[in-house]
């Protein structure tokens, strides 16, 4: 894991990587001006991850809502 966790926080287009629960260990947000430089972004980066096994990706088509507050009192 310290491997993996090193090389993401080297790689400028991966912005955010939380652990997880679940069926993933992982959750990444990536930077990619569009569908081709995500793709070499896949082969040439992510894929490459020390201890990558399996990728699964979701596109964000448009963002409904973003809060950064929380709302605690």
């Amino acid at each position: 894991m310290r491997r993996f966790e090193e090389a993401v926080a080297a790689s400028p287009n991966i912005v955010r990587c939380q652990s997880t629960t679940g069926q993933a260990d992982y959750l990444m947000t990536v930077l990619a001006p569009d569908i081709e430089h995500y793709e070499r972004l896949l082969h040439e980066t992510i894929f490459k991850l020390p201890g990558v096994t399996h990728v699964r990706s979701s596109i964000v088509l448009r963002e409904v809502k973003s809060e950064g507050a929380l709302p605690i009192r």
